[in-house]
């Protein structure tokens, strides 16, 4: 019986998916027919376009990037703030098309494709990894809606490193909990190839080793703890034979921070009339994120105790540890326009939000919510307004 529930939320959740895919491709689609691309913020702003139908509307801001990186390799210090595992799939992905199309439209269309039939293995990893640790499958099955539909979910179908890196995280945890230790750490080490962020990945992974009776001896442990760095060392010994500088990605980072908005400076700058919209869509999905969470308390699992919200089991202690470590990194050194992006990577907040599965009703009102955002970010994404 248990596991025909399984398999019908499985196969649920994949339907799901999809559906999310097809309704924010309608929405980019049409939105640009009506509304057009905007225009320019600066005379000297280009908004670029690849010349590949669907495809370029989901080919925005930092997809230039990695398109570029994948094509033609590293040019400009900016360009090293973007890690080279993501353009290298590309290009071993796209380089037979190349002679069929242009190498960036091929990349493009390579890395669209590629993203969205990542999405889809992500979410039944993600599903399979919560029913582990829960044993409760209508648990498991909210979660990963909350994740299908989250509002920054359109940058799953984007070329943004968004998907390879959710399911490379996602795989190395569930990995870890079915016994394959080594594949895990190899998993975790192509992650620190990708962002770089993956080495907070790895305080979380050491935890839940820790805790799993099958991982024994230190150098065990080790192993799954170090490859994030291992991944992420790599790069930065890269960077620093290409350019001649040890201090090469601190160098971007700096670069990088006078652009990026801080959350004063966010605030501050709230109503400038040319990126209202966008704000003001930021302002509202971190709402509707905060007034879920403060159903899951009133509504949901709360309790008396501030040093106990949640009921978690032991072995969700270890993974809950990744929120708060990736939030300090995002708002210590990201943009936090970008923070709705980053939030999805958190996938044990989708966890904090699936409390509210024993409130189907509250449940839904809050994934129709997210599913109405996504579709709005995708809007934005798809006629260049500045939702990146």
């Amino acid at each position: 019986m248990k596991s025909s529930i399984d398999s019908t939320h499985k196969r649920t959740i994949l339907l799901l998916a999809i559906i999310s895919r097809v309704l924010l491709f309608l929405t980019a689609i049409v939105s640009n027919h009506i509304l057009g691309v905007r225009a320019p913020y600066r005379k000297d702003e280009a908004l670029w376009d690849v010349g590949v139908p669907l495809v370029n509307l989901f080919t925005r801001w930092d997809s230039g990037y990695y398109i570029t990186i994948s094509t033609a390799g590293y040019a400009g210090l900016e360009s090293y703030a973007f890690y080279p595992g993501y353009p290298v799939v590309l290009r071993l992905l796209s380089m037979p098309l190349w002679t069929y199309l242009r190498p960036d439209q091929a990349t493009a269309l390579v890395g669209f494709v590629t993203n969205n039939l990542l999405f889809l293995l992500a979410t039944l990893a993600f599903f399979k990894l919560t029913l582990i640790l829960t044993s409760n499958s209508t648990k498991a099955f909210y979660s990963t809606v909350f994740f299908i539909f989250f509002p920054s979910s359109v940058f799953y179908s984007a070329v943004y490193t968004e998907s390879l890196f959710f399911t490379l995280i996602v795989m190395a945890f569930l990995l870890l909990e079915n016994g394959y230790l080594n594949m895990s750490a190899f998993v975790a080490f192509v992650s620190g190839l990708v962002r770089p962020e993956a080495p907070v990945l790895s305080i979380s992974l050491g935890l839940r080793a820790n805790q799993l009776q099958y991982v024994k001896g230190l150098k065990r442990k080790a192993l799954v703890v170090m490859a994030p760095f291992v991944g992420a060392v790599i790069y930065a010994l890269y960077t620093w034979h290409q350019t001649g500088s040890a201090t090469t990605i601190l160098d971007t980072r700096a670069s990088w921070r006078t652009t990026n908005l801080d959350l004063l400076e966010f605030l501050t700058n709230f109503a400038t009339a040319s990126i209202f919209l966008e704000n003001l869509y930021i302002i509202l999905v971190f709402g509707a994120i905060l007034v879920a969470l403060a159903y899951t308390v009133v509504l949901g699992r709360g309790c008396i105790a501030l040093k106990r919200v949640y009921r978690f089991k032991y072995s969700e202690v270890a993974y809950m540890s990744y929120i708060p470590l990736l939030l300090f990194v995002y708002l210590l050194l990201g943009d936090i326009r970008s923070l709705p992006r980053h939030l999805s990577l958190m996938f044990p907040l989708h966890w904090s939000l699936a409390e509210l599965h024993n409130h189907p009703y509250a449940a839904k009102a809050c994934i129709i919510v997210f599913a109405f955002l996504a579709n709005v970010g995708a809007i934005l994404f798809a006629n260049w307004y500045s939702f990146r």
